[in-house]
């Protein structure tokens, strides 16, 4: 009998685990699924860049692979599942508050406390967005 392929899904907080894990398993029958929970946004973490963001990643699928003891050959696929934070609106959207103690989205824009670290943090974001989109492997 053939091993099942794996399925290696990344996401940020054990919540879209739990939402995900269910409906994954139930309609992907012919593979094994296997969570990473990153316990953040390793996209708009400091030190993340597009010169390295393939390497976090990377990282993060070395963990599985190695805690379940699976093999390059096990692979079926990888998903990186992420929120885009408003990373790609454009800058006139982001709105200074500085009564704000965390980032408000709304309707007309999103709001913060300090709107230029906002969009350093979308512009590193975006990058390493585009990033691991144009990689294949």
């Amino acid at each position: 009998m053939t091993r099942k392929k794996v399925l290696i899904v990344i996401v940020e907080g054990v919540s879209e685990q739990v939402a995900l894990e269910n409906c994954l398993t139930e309609f992907l029958t012919f593979m094994r699924i296997r969570f990473k929970v990153v316990h953040g946004d390793i996209t708009s973490h400091r030190g993340s860049n597009p010169n390295n963001i393939l390497i976090r990643v990377g990282d993060l699928v070395s963990d599985v692979m190695r805690n379940y003891r699976l093999r390059k050959s096990d692979m079926a696929e990888i998903v990186h599942i992420v929120d885009t934070d408003g990373a790609f609106i454009p800058d006139s959207f982001i709105f200074s508050d500085e009564s704000l103690e965390k980032v408000m989205y709304k309707d007309d824009g999103i709001y913060a406390r300090d709107r230029e670290s906002l969009i350093r943090r979308n512009n590193i974001k975006r990058a390493n967005l585009y990033r691991l989109i144009s990689c294949k492997k």
